[in-house]
């Protein structure tokens, strides 16, 4: 279990949106719904310099909510990172 205070900084951090992107009130609406209906049970998982890599969704819908803590697992080394490429589907 993590403080969600002690959280706090890096979801704020955080983005959801592409940089130069504005987003709509429906943009920021959908992100609303996803974390009010974010699994609770799920941990969140932090790097090992504990900042959030999965869980956003779930921070903010606790600190709404007005929890002290979270459930969470953390890295003792972070895995390299993967990337994986969009593919466009009008060629396929």
């Amino acid at each position: 279990m993590v403080p969600i205070d002690s959280l706090i900084e890096s979801v704020r951090r955080g983005k959801w949106f592409r940089p130069g992107q504005i987003p709509t009130i429906g943009d920021i609406l959908d992100h609303v719904e996803r974390a009010m209906n974010a699994d609770a049970h799920c941990p969140i998982i932090l790097s090992s310099e504990s900042r959030v890599m999965d869980g956003s969704h779930r921070v903010v819908a606790a600190s709404i909510r007005g929890d002290a803590t979270i459930r969470a697992v953390r890295f003792s080394e972070n895995p390299a990172p993967q990337y994986v490429e969009k593919i466009d589907s009008s060629v396929i």
